[in-house]
């Protein structure tokens, strides 16, 4: 633990400075003097006491503040504020290039129930059971998971039986969708840096209310049911979903749809009863335009489990119908609503991690990224940093990079472009942290935890950042324009 320590040329506090001063005082308290010459001596000895051991002793040492990178506390928070005036209102794609790429996104999005039974395959959906057989896995406790967990867990997935059910479905409300059917969590080491909270491996993603899945397999007991979108695939619990008819699917599909610009907006059917919050990246069936706003068709449930249709208002400042222009400006603008939001692996708690938080800011915009960083740094025209120095890598950044349209990547992170300043390039990111080394401590993180704007070499002044290993743009592999 660091203790403090004044900087150069800053003067210990007056107390202390008393304190020490008249501390040889007690070297008379054998000599004549008064009572009361020795009484205030001896007072002023023992509190000159305390204080040298508030700052000796660890535990009562003052610990430094925890803050901010220097990139977030000095750069503007506010991806609008780096737009270039002359470019910000200017179309980015073609009218008829993103109006087909939209309808691209649409057929994708609608496609589990249009498929001819399940896409996945055992192995790929199961892959998790042979690689707990391995690891060391703890719990929420930060205890390791007994072997009887392990043991339920895997019995409850059930894999020989897999599929059991081809049903189309629907989501009804945000829901977690988890590698393995449970909600308890499965960490590494804890004590390891980059592992423990919130690395939860049976966090795989998270459904939006309104999103068509295929309903492919159950646990014994029912309470969970394996759910495969056009995004990705995954245990939901089964309150959470209702099966579609062709009845259902008709109406539903056969509607435009509108793209929610807002956070945490909660939607209430037409009777007034709250059915779920919506947030920007939820995509819902667009019926009717009015001056008070958009009328949408949003799912419940009857009693049997069985998808119905209700209707519900959005007010015209939280949405706009699908898909909205992709101007410099409107990417911006809804970029600004996600900054400074908390991290979440997977989707956990509700929040995004860098690839979800790439997802959601495009889906408005009718631009299809799939669901890991790895596979959106190959969808669009890809520019590699192979064999590149650092000053390389941002010169070809600054050549062929366009500003809120570029996502830069590494090896299990991405970050969207948002042009130079004084020569360093800029990016949005959802990042948890930067990797540091310290002789004493090892290795460890520099917390960040939520959506930020930084250059391409944060955390710079930290004099344990790992080098070269912390240094993103040392760790980029390249860029994508979308």
């Amino acid at each position: 633990m660091l203790s403090w320590q004044p900087e150069k040329n800053q003067s210990a506090p007056n107390s202390l400075q008393h304190a020490i001063h008249n501390s040889s005082r007690g070297e008379r308290l054998g000599e004549a003097a008064t009572k009361e010459d020795r009484m205030r001596s001896a007072i002023e000895y023992f509190v000159f006491t305390l204080l040298l051991l508030s700052l000796l002793l660890p535990g009562c040492a003052r610990r430094p503040v925890d803050r901010d990178i220097l990139d977030v506390r000095t750069l503007p928070q506010s991806a609008s504020f780096y737009l270039d005036p002359a470019s910000a209102d200017r179309q980015q794609l073609a009218a008829q290039e993103q109006n087909e790429r939209s309808e691209r996104f649409r057929q994708k999005f609608f496609s589990p129930w249009r498929q001819d039974g399940p896409r996945q395959d055992r192995k790929s959906l199961f892959w998790m059971i042979a690689w707990l057989d391995k690891a060391k896995v703890y719990g929420a406790n930060l205890r390791q998971h007994s072997p009887e967990w392990v043991e339920r867990l895997i019995a409850a997935a059930d894999q020989a039986g897999y599929p059991s059910l081809d049903q189309p479905a629907i989501i009804l409300r945000a829901t977690d969708l988890r590698v393995l059917p449970s909600a308890e969590p499965c960490f590494l080491d804890p004590a390891r840096a980059g592992e423990g909270f919130p690395f939860d491996y049976l966090q795989n993603s998270r459904l939006e209310a309104g999103t068509p899945v295929r309903i492919t397999h159950r646990t014994g007991d029912g309470a969970w049911l394996l759910a495969e979108s056009a995004l990705v695939s995954g245990w939901v619990k089964a309150s959470a979903v209702a099966q579609v008819d062709e009845d259902f699917i008709g109406a539903y599909q056969r509607n435009p749809l509108l793209a929610v610009l807002q956070e945490q907006l909660p939607v209430s059917d037409s009777e007034g009863r709250f059915r779920f919050y919506a947030r920007i990246g939820s995509l819902l069936p667009l019926t009717a335009e009015r001056d008070e706003g958009f009328t949408v068709l949003v799912p419940a449930a009857d009693e049997q489990g069985q998808a119905v249709l209700k209707t519900a208002l959005i007010s015209r400042a939280a949405a706009a119908p699908f898909p909205v222009a992709a101007t410099a400006r409107s990417i911006a603008s809804l970029a600004d609503r996600l900054l400074g939001q908390s991290y979440g692996w997977g989707g956990s708690f509700g929040k995004r991690d860098c690839s979800a938080t790439m997802r959601d800011l495009f889906t408005p915009f009718g631009l299809w990224l799939p669901r890991n960083s790895a596979q959106q740094a190959k969808t669009g025209q890809v520019f590699s940093f192979a064999g590149l120095s650092l000053e390389e890598k941002k010169q070809l950044l600054s050549e062929q990079g366009v500003p809120y349209l570029t996502l830069v990547w590494m090896r299990g992170h991405i970050m969207l472009y948002l042009g130079e300043q004084r020569g360093e390039g800029l990016v949005l990111q959802s990042v948890w942290g930067l990797k540091t080394e310290d002789l004493r401590r090892g290795a460890g993180r520099k917390l960040i935890g939520k959506t930020v704007i930084t250059s391409l070499q944060p955390g710079r002044e930290l004099h344990n950042l790992a080098e070269p290993e912390g240094n993103l743009l040392y760790r980029a592999d390249g860029f994508t324009l979308l």
